[in-house]
């Protein structure tokens, strides 16, 4: 493809089933369906009982957020993706977490989004007409991602290294604007121009009262045409404080709320295991009641996850930090 291009496009040689259709046929085969059917009442017909699968994804999301989810809350989402009506990202995230799909089939599943969500245009849903919306102001959209960060001995972060790729969606892209957040946050740029300036960003919400979000604009050698694939790459340089009690739980990750990544990859490097460390996945950034909660092997330095998309979700890592009593003594050492 030429740089002057008019168009980014992907071509798939086989498009996925709709995501509707992939959901039914993993709930419709074991051992998921024998999960709902133990909470049929009365068997009317052979397809998928909408009330039976919420009644089972309540109790299994119930124990996992720690307080009663009622079937009621989710029968009309869980009948609405089955049809294919609307399937948002929370529900399909609902569904992993209560199924516990594969990672095969989490991939098969998030790759059927994907598609048909964002790169079909013969597909018209609710979600690519909530998509319509707020790409009359994308100017990007991120194609790949890669966040590795690394912790100290005792878990606080140090730096992250960031690598990410975009697409332009727009004639004459002059700035691109990721966002950090920590606690005296400090962002260098290794490649893919420079940066103009770096805005602190007020009307978001922040994990930490302490912690500010940051925003470098950066600045390409020469604007990007629609379809310029560029690549950038950053140093985020952090520091992390005790709480009160002298117990810190740390969080890493990529996030996304009105526009979708696609390909990120998160990586957490640590000079000693790190304590109590699990996968998580949150709801719109938010760092209460992770919607998935996946303890992980103890006793390694490095761990790492892939997500084809992240879209109104935080996914990353949190974990324990207790900190020897000289703590204070040997950070000023």
């Amino acid at each position: 493809m030429s740089p002057d291009s008019p168009h980014y496009r992907v071509v798939h040689s086989l498009a996925p089933n709709p995501p509707h259709e992939e959901l039914s046929a993993l709930l419709s085969q074991s051992p998921y369906q024998e999960m709902w059917m133990q909470f049929v009442q009365r068997r009317r017909s052979p397809g998928i009982s909408i009330r039976a699968v919420a009644t089972f994804m309540a109790y299994e999301l119930s124990d996992a957020a720690g307080r009663e989810i009622s079937p009621n809350q989710l029968k009309d989402s869980v009948r609405r993706a089955l049809s294919g009506e609307v399937m948002t990202d929370r529900i399909i995230n609902r569904f992993i977490s209560a199924f516990g799909f594969s990672e095969a089939e989490t991939e098969r599943l998030w790759k059927s989004v994907v598609y048909h969500r964002y790169l079909s245009n013969s597909v018209v849903t609710s979600a690519s007409e909530e998509r319509k919306e707020f790409d009359r102001n994308r100017e990007y959209t991120t194609l790949d991602q890669t966040l590795t960060f690394y912790g100290d001995r005792y878990g606080f972060g140090k730096y992250f290294d960031v690598s990410e790729t975009i697409v332009s969606e727009i004639d004459g892209l002059e700035a691109i604007k990721p966002i950090f957040e920590g606690y005296d946050v400090k962002v260098d740029l290794l490649d893919g121009g420079s940066i103009r300036r770096i805005e602190t960003i007020h009307d978001r919400a922040v994990e930490d009262a302490h912690n500010k979000l940051l925003s470098p604009i950066i600045v390409p050698e020469t604007p990007l045409n629609k379809g310029e694939i560029h690549r950038i790459r950053t140093w985020v340089y952090v520091k992390n404080t005790l709480t009160e009690d002298g117990r810190l739980t740390n969080h890493v990750g990529v996030g996304a709320s009105d526009k979708p990544k696609f390909n990120v990859t998160t990586i957490v490097r640590f000079d000693e295991p790190p304590q109590d460390i699990h996968h998580c996945i949150w709801d719109d950034n938010a760092y209460e009641l992770p919607i998935i909660d996946e303890a992980l092997p103890q006793g390694r330095t490095h761990y790492s996850m892939h997500y084809s998309m992240i879209h109104k979700a935080f996914c990353g890592f949190s974990w324990t930090i207790v900190p020897p009593e000289d703590f204070e003594q040997d950070q000023e050492a």
